[in-house]
């Protein structure tokens, strides 16, 4: 955005052309630049987000999704420009840069931890390429509890009483059993998750 030059003498910025003078503040002069002044206050009551969802898309570009639409590709715009088809799981259609698609998004077979752990927590099933052993795949076992077992529960909770456990991590093994599970600092940095068939 181009600033208007600021009015030496405005008793706001005094020439400076910033909101606070005496820090030289980022936020522009309300008096020397009132447009400017607007656009950075709507601008600094956003809030930053991170979020993490499930779609498919496919390659296009900016003139074949408009193609696609049935659009007119508005003036200016170039219709080369890579991009994607993004379907939600709702159905709903949009079209998006690569370069910000791909900041975005990983594939299904290549996925880090953080989302491993998304898609466990919505009750799959996830995987390593890395891992060594056939049909391994981790989950996450919610918490709950289960009608007491051994003698030294039985002592602290009662004879017949349910034991209440926390959420966990489980691994099925390729020994073909399961155990409680606790990530490696190579599995938390791998991108070779994907959810397991």
């Amino acid at each position: 955005m181009n600033l208007p030059t600021p009015d030496p003498d405005c008793a706001i910025c005094q020439g400076t052309g910033a909101a606070d003078h005496s820090h030289f503040a980022m936020d522009p002069c309300p008096r020397c630049a009132p447009d400017a002044f607007r656009h950075f206050k709507w601008r600094n009551t956003l809030t930053s987000f991170i979020g993490t969802k499930r779609l498919e898309a496919r390659p296009l570009s900016l003139g074949d999704y408009n193609n696609y639409r049935g659009w007119t590709i508005p003036a200016g715009q170039d219709p080369a420009q890579p991009g994607y088809l993004v379907k939600y799981e709702d159905g709903y259609e949009s079209w998006s840069p690569k370069q910000i698609f791909d900041a975005a998004y990983n594939p299904l077979d290549a996925m880090t931890f953080g989302h491993a752990v998304e898609m466990m927590k919505a009750g799959l099933r996830v995987t390593r390429a890395g891992w060594n052993g056939a049909g391994m795949f981790a989950y996450l076992v919610p918490e709950a509890s289960y009608p007491v077992q051994t003698g030294a529960a039985k002592e602290h909770f009662g004879e017949g009483a349910m034991v209440p456990y926390r959420a966990y991590l489980a691994l099925k093994t390729a020994q073909g059993d399961v155990a409680t599970w606790q990530p490696s600092a190579s599995d938390v940095l791998a991108t070779d998750w994907s959810v397991a068939a």
